[in-house]
């Protein structure tokens, strides 16, 4: 792995999984379970930091921790067992100097990495094509970054093809809805995945998610939905599924409107999101990033059609300057 990470010349972010109750680790000292097992003693997880670090890695994902609360069951069987393991995992981070990213984890989980410093990203909704309606896990993503923004901890989505278009041969490859894939993810605040096949990567689509150089254009408050949608009204079709972000620079805030048509039934939704709803007052210069165009408003109107979509750029009081037009996030965090 080393000579891997010298030919790439970048940090490496490794990626690891529950165990297997069949793994070679596994002996009597382990909590072994039909669907997975864990040690119990958590330093076991040590030697992964170890070699992590010698790889020059900078960041392990911690991925299927479900797995680890729902398939052992003796991790579950006395209260502390999960946090101990987390802790740990923390501790081992903090050490080695590498950080940490939460994966398929609980709300319990969530709120437990707030005092675990090294967790520095949480993944928010389920697997990438996990439906086979892509709506459901942009309302799971949306939702639940309501819940961990306010925890200090940036949320991310899984990873994504970013091509639109399916390779003949290959009709699983492409996806009609990229363009909001990359949208939501570069509004979340975190590491950005791109998972297309080798030669299938649409540059222009990731391209406005980053810089040239590949810093990743962020807000300083991740999205998420406003207050009258995380109930189930766009689901229902009685709204838009609205959703904002944000961007503070000297005292100037740029807000980012992101509409969806999330409604169950195929139908086509007209709605309207007045500023008081989201914080704002009075009336504001507004650019509609699909069209092109400049309004001063007090609201943004919008009718879409199922599994459409609009970005607004709300401009902070008394400015027009809306930024890099041509990215997602006009004006990125400091």
């Amino acid at each position: 792995i080393e000579s891997i990470r010298n030919a790439l010349g970048a940090p490496l972010v490794l990626h690891a999984r529950h165990i297997s109750s069949a793994s070679p680790y596994v002996d009597d000292t382990w909590w072994v379970d039909d669907m997975a097992a864990a040690p119990r003693d958590p330093s076991f997880f040590r030697r992964w930091f170890d070699d992590a670090l010698r790889w020059g890695a900078t960041c392990i994902e911690q991925d299927w921790m479900l797995l680890y609360w729902f398939g052992v069951r003796e991790m579950r069987r006395v209260p502390g067992r999960a946090l101990e393991w987390q802790r740990s995992l923390n501790e081992q981070a903090a050490t080695t100097d590498i950080d940490l990213l939460w994966c398929m984890a609980t709300p319990a989980d969530l709120i437990a990495a707030v005092q675990l410093e090294r967790v520095i990203a949480v993944r928010t909704s389920d697997d990438y094509r996990f439906t086979a309606d892509p709506a459901l896990l942009w309302t799971w993503f949306l939702t639940v970054n309501r819940l961990v923004a306010p925890l200090g901890l940036w949320p991310f989505k899984d990873c994504f093809f970013s091509n639109p278009d399916p390779d003949p041969d290959d009709p699983i490859s492409g996806d009609v809805h990229a363009e909001v894939e990359a949208l939501l993810s570069a509004m979340s605040g975190g590491p950005i995945g791109i998972g297309d096949r080798v030669g299938r990567t649409n540059s222009d689509m990731v391209m406005r998610t980053c810089d040239d150089d590949g810093t990743l254009r962020q807000p300083d408050v991740p999205i998420g939905l406003i207050d009258d949608c995380l109930f189930g009204a766009p689901e229902r079709g009685e709204r838009l599924a609205w959703a904002v972000a944000s961007t503070t620079i000297d005292g100037g805030t740029w807000t980012y409107v992101v509409a969806l048509n999330t409604a169950t039934e195929p139908i086509t939704v007209a709605d309207t999101l007045h500023f008081d709803e989201i914080g704002i007052t009075g009336e504001r210069h507004v650019y509609d990033w699909r069209s092109g165009s400049r309004s001063d408003t007090g609201s943004i109107v919008a009718t879409l059609d199922s599994r459409d979509w609009t970005l607004h750029v709300v401009c902070p009081a008394g400015s027009t300057e809306v930024g890099d037009t041509t990215k997602y996030v006009t004006v990125p965090s400091m």
